[in-house]
């Protein structure tokens, strides 16, 4: 295992231990709906505590989608274009879609939430805020406020690099493939509903969506 997987797996499990524990809370009948995990991972499902039933993972690639564990071949997954999702109006009870909509192209982002909301009767989304002073993919802070040329700058003296020994266009692409979203541009996304915060030290670091339909909208809090 590289050194970068030693020092970012118990972090990241971590998180989606918690963030497994914010989704039982927020709808407790998680095992009786049926789930969407658009751009997710395997991993998530594994690390989460999360039941396994009725989950079928969308990913534009098999890369994030492997197991650790035969115990989880259930979980289905399917590979989709990155902008088209392949089902039909309300076909998903719930689509979760975590630390993914960063990694999109500015200019999809609004498309895929159209179609997020086309296929999904409740959606929780995940992204990091703009906001936090650390980049959490890089672990680096500040990057992400500079000038983008300086930023991949930085990123050559980042954990990420120093430790996963990236190959050099690696770098160039995975940097400017992340753009971490601000407040307003999370609100956009989704007009007239509540962007809710996740916080660390008394900083925003994530921002969160809780996202019903209309005519299924009930109290989740």
């Amino acid at each position: 295992m590289k050194l970068w997987h030693r020092f970012i797996h118990p972090i990241s499990a971590r998180f989606r231990k918690a963030r497994g524990e914010q989704l039982l809370q927020r709808y407790p009948d998680l095992a009786k709906l049926r789930i969407c995990d658009l751009g997710g991972s395997r991993h998530f499902w594994e690390e989460s505590g999360l039941p396994l039933e009725n989950i079928e993972i969308l990913n534009v690639s098999h890369g994030e989608t492997h197991s650790y564990s035969d115990q989880f071949g259930k979980l289905k997954v399917t590979l989709y274009d990155g902008e088209h999702i392949p089902a039909d109006d309300g076909e998903y009870d719930l689509l979760v879609c975590n630390s993914v909509v960063e990694h999109v192209r500015q200019d999809k982002r609004a498309p895929l939430c159209v179609e997020m909301r086309r296929v999904a009767k409740k959606i929780y989304m995940q992204t990091p805020a703009f906001e936090f002073p650390v980049e959490p993919h890089f672990v680096l802070p500040f990057i992400h406020w500079l000038p983008r040329r300086l930023g991949e700058l930085c990123v050559w003296v980042s954990p990420w690099y120093l430790l996963s020994a990236a190959p050099k266009p690696n770098v160039h692409e995975e940097f400017h493939n992340i753009r971490l979203l601000k407040l307003s541009e999370v609100q956009d996304l989704f007009p007239g509903t509540l962007v809710e915060t996740e916080s660390f030290a008394g900083l925003r670091k994530s921002h969160l969506i809780f996202w019903s339909r209309p005519d299924q909208y009930t109290e989740l809090r």
